[in-house]
């Protein structure tokens, strides 16, 4: 492995870190405010835009970028590793992702 690609897996690793631990940050909040615990968060009682944090007349191209960006915080080669809850979050939180991205797409074809 070159130093480049030492590098590169080294910020990947501390990108990945990061993003998982502003998932559950989020996670913890939501629970808080909405008196429920974590097992059931998270409810996509949000509008698809805020899930993908974007804005509501956001073209497909940044919807798409988004739902990207937003996926990759919490797949499973990421939060591997990382215990039992977490993986259960992140699932939880694709799943949200995921669903977000699906109602966007149809809205936008009619």
């Amino acid at each position: 492995m070159t130093n480049y690609e030492m590098v590169v897996s080294a910020i990947c690793l501390v990108a990945g870190y990061w993003g998982v631990t502003k998932s559950l940050k989020h996670a913890d909040s939501i629970a808080a405010s909405d008196k429920q615990s974590a097992a059931s968060y998270p409810q996509i009682d949000a509008p698809w835009h805020e899930v993908l944090e974007v804005s509501p007349d956001a073209t497909d191209e940044e919807i798409s970028a988004a739902y990207k960006r937003r996926i990759s915080d919490c797949h499973s080669d990421k939060v591997g590793t990382l215990g039992k809850e977490i993986q259960e979050l992140a699932e939880r939180k694709s799943k949200a992702i995921n669903a977000a991205y699906e109602t966007a797409r149809r809205m936008r074809r009619g």
